[in-house]
């Protein structure tokens, strides 16, 4: 998998095409510009959008999960450091595995 700013991308080797996955314009998770991946113990792929989303998709299914997680990262207005809603990074620690369940 890949990310892209149409979705994510699977490359499928027998073929040599791509498969692209895109999340629905109407859900919570919308933005198919994302930005970083991250795959956690169980499989799900973590994925974070240029406007400061998180969510996770299910690589069995193809499909998003409805789940969103808004990080707060919002520019305000006069924010002179310039601070975007980008998530540019996703790392892994001790504390993943719990925090994506419910």
């Amino acid at each position: 998998m890949v990310s892209s700013f149409e979705g994510l991308c699977k490359f499928d080797r027998s073929t040599e095409k791509f498969t692209r996955y895109k999340p629905s314009a109407n859900a919570k998770f919308s933005d198919p510009n994302i930005s970083v991946i991250n795959e956690d113990s169980d499989g799900m792929i973590w994925v974070g959008s240029h406007t400061g989303g998180l969510c996770r998709f299910d690589r069995q299914t193809g499909k998003f999960l409805p789940e969103y997680f808004d990080l707060g990262y919002h520019q305000s207005q006069g924010d002179k450091a310039g601070l975007k809603d980008n998530v540019h990074c996703m790392y892994k620690d001790r504390g993943w595995y719990t925090m994506g369940r419910k």
